[in-house]
């Protein structure tokens, strides 16, 4: 505490750190000696010192505080004394994460020189992140960074004698190292074609590869939904994951991620479609395909198109992921749409995709909805089969005769499902010409007292076949989505931005002529629709009025005063609608808007781990079923495995991952079993020595 002696008049100040002691001398005699966390003593020490006359902006630069904390203080001290000083509560911190410094300093270096560049700096972090920070939180985050890099590079040779923990250690604990059980697994869908290998690839001792390998195995044990997560695992305990003492750092990962994801550039959407050829040829699958359209809102302060978000049926700022699954409910594909083209667009892409990439002549499509033109029926009945909802009204006739289908659903036992009854009933539409081109049918689905129409091109199927293929959605799609959504699917994962011209338009096959409805237009139309509105209430007040006295009593010198400004107001409007266009070229409003989108290739890689992520678990569910059988929680239980800790023990040709033994009998029967066939795939890695060995304790 400070100590009350008497002090000469030199203004001398001195502050020594000392271990975890601040050791302050004012004057040349010893005013105060303290720890650095003792807040308390700290404070009382400022505030007597700014009464004796030592500077504020001394105070902040020796203590690394700012003014409005000594203000707050020393006015404290002043009206309430020491005791009021000492019971003061902490303010709130600022959540200043590493993510934020990070970009902090990024834009700091792109903004270098030029006037107003720390305001610029505070207006973006505010509008990406939340956080309201000052221009001294700014100078602070720029000078650590500096900092950062300066003892980075001394210890880049140090870190590099920092290897594999393989050879010195025979024996190390991973507290999750249940994530190993991945390896083996995901090997069969060519995951080491998913990193891209050359020159720079290695960010000081981690290479692309071990980076991915953290990311996917992580991931997939559900330790981690965008990459920043990966700083609360990157200590000494995890670092067997891959082979290391530890895991890369936010930063290794942050900075190698970014730097070869965009060396790969488009090369990412071929990684896309090797996945899903992969998949369809490693299945045997052929159809039904499910589709549908899961909005992303996106809260940042970049223009981008709005899109419809189905959920609070209001167009907002965002994109639409459309995601392709197997009847099994398995993803294998996604289209992003940055709001430029429309549903029916995207899904004559995925059409065209899986015609002409995964080699399916005439693929059978499941929409999750309904609304679709008969134009678009025209345009894809070429190409593909579909089944869709209808949305329209429709009734099956009081002489439909209705047959009972059988649907299965998942039951609490693995691989015996229970079955519910539904009734279905059908009729043709149009008959279609000899190739059955325009064969339209339309089919209805009875749950109890609810109907639901729906519509079909297919003929050569039968109406049970329509009806199991249609109700197999619910399980093959939006259950899917929700496990990704927990993956983290919907993350932005990059606010980088890029433009709409320069060519994307072209190579993304999207039509340079599309219109939108006029935006000017449509504010105008409602402006008109908020005045019309306005004076037939009051005409409904003069009407009502008129009524309750039973004569015609007219408008009063107010309510004709109103509709006269209504009416003015109204032909205005007129005239503005009658030279505004209806619709106006799309790329005319981007660029005239400044409008941009979010740069794309970072969320796909992203997206495609999450999909390799999805199905190994869906693969450990289909090994350990059999033998755990109770469905429930048996999704749970993979996780749980996933995130179980585990030995590593190193020896001559082998590395051996050892488990210690669940207390339940099924888990431990469904381990061992999940071990057994690990084991025999006989893998091996280039992140750790021969071949993986796994067992239970």
């Amino acid at each position: 505490m400070a100590q009350g002696i008497l002090l000469d008049r030199s203004k001398v100040l001195e502050v020594k750190v000392e271990e975890d002691h601040y050791d302050v001398v004012y004057g040349f005699h010893q005013f105060a000696s303290f720890k650095i966390d003792d807040r308390i003593s700290r404070r009382i020490t400022i505030a007597q010192l700014v009464g004796m006359g030592v500077s504020k902006n001394k105070l902040c630069d020796v203590f690394n505080i700012n003014h409005m904390s000594i203000d707050l203080w020393q006015g404290v001290f002043n009206e309430g004394g020491m005791a009021a000083l000492v019971s003061l509560q902490a303010g709130p911190k600022l959540k200043v994460t590493e993510g934020i410094k990070d970009y902090v300093f990024a834009l700091y270096k792109r903004l270098r020189g030029k006037h107003g560049s720390r305001k610029k700096i505070i207006k973006e972090v505010k509008e990406l992140y939340g956080t309201t920070i000052s221009r001294e939180t700014v100078r602070r985050i720029v000078n650590e960074k500096k900092s950062q890099e300066i003892v980075e590079g001394k210890e880049a040779e140090s870190e590099k004698k920092d290897i594999a923990i393989v050879e010195e250690n025979k024996e190390v604990m991973v507290r999750h190292g249940g994530a190993l059980i991945v390896l083996p697994i995901v090997d069969k869908y060519r995951v080491d074609k998913m990193i891209i290998n050359g020159s720079g690839e290695v960010c000081r001792r981690y290479s692309f590869y071990e980076c991915v390998f953290s990311i996917l195995l992580l991931l997939t044990a559900r330790l981690l939904r965008v990459e920043e997560n990966i700083k609360l695992h990157d200590d000494e305990m995890m670092g067997g994951l891959i082979g290391q003492n530890r895991l890369p750092s936010l930063r290794t990962v942050r900075r190698m991620m970014t730097e070869m994801i965009g060396r790969m550039g488009d090369r990412v959407e071929e990684l896309k479609v090797l996945f899903a050829f992969t998949c369809i040829s490693m299945w045997k699958y052929k159809n039904p395909f499910y589709i549908d359209g899961h909005f992303m809102p996106y809260g940042g302060g970049e223009k981008i198109l709005f899109g419809f978000n189905p959920q609070r049926r209001l167009a907002e700022k965002g994109r639409t992921a459309y995601v392709v699954n197997t009847a099994d409910g398995r993803p294998i594909y996604e289209v992003l749409s940055d709001g430029y083209d429309n549903f029916t667009e995207n899904i004559e892409k995925i059409v065209d995709f899986l015609r002409d990439e995964m080699g399916i002549a005439r693929p059978t499509i499941v929409f999750d909805r309904g609304g679709f033109s008969w134009d678009f029926f025209e345009t894809i009945e070429d190409k593909a089969d579909f089944i869709c909802w209808y949305k329209g009204k429709a009734a099956p006739g009081k002489k439909a005769e209705w047959l009972d289908v059988n649907i299965p659903m998942e039951s609490n036992i693995y691989g015996a499902p229970d079955f519910e009854v539904l009734q279905c009933t059908g009729k043709v539409i149009e008959e279609g010409d000899e190739k059955c081109k325009g064969y339209r049918r339309m089919f209805f689905v009875k749950k109890g007292e609810k109907i639901s129409p729906a519509l079909s091109n297919i003929k050569n199927k039968s109406l049970k076949e329509l009806v199991l293929m249609l109700t197999r959605r619910w399980g093959a799609q939006e259950n899917v989505f929700k496990e990704l959504v927990e993956d983290g699917y919907n993350k932005i994962h990059t606010y980088n931005k890029a433009k709409f011209i320069d060519g994307f338009l072209e190579k993304e096959g999207l039509d340079i002529n599309r219109t939108m409805e006029n935006p000017e237009y449509r504010k105008v139309q409602q402006e008109k629709r908020r005045l019309q509105n306005k004076r037939d209430q009051i005409l409904g007040r003069i009407a009502r009025k008129e009524k309750e006295l039973k004569r015609q009593i007219g408008p009063t010198k107010k309510q004709t005063e109103q509709l006269d400004e209504i009416e003015k107001k109204l032909l205005e409007l007129k005239e503005r609608l009658s030279y505004l266009p209806k619709e106006i070229l799309r790329i005319d409003f981007i660029k005239e808007n400044g409008i941009n989108r979010l740069s794309s290739n970072k969320k796909k890689y992203f997206d495609l781990l999450n999909f390799f992520a999805f199905n190994v678990r869906k693969d450990i569910v289909d090994i350990i079923g059999p033998i755990y059988k109770d469905n429930r929680d048996v999704n749970q239980i993979v996780i749980k495995m996933l995130r179980m800790p585990a030995r590593l023990k190193y020896s001559a040709g082998e590395t051996k991952v050892i488990f210690s033994s669940p207390r339940r009998r099924n888990e431990k029967d469904a381990l061992i079993e999940l071990c057994d066939f690990l084991t025999s795939q006989n893998y091996s890695s280039s992140l750790f020595p021969g071949r993986l060995v796994y067992s239970v304790s």
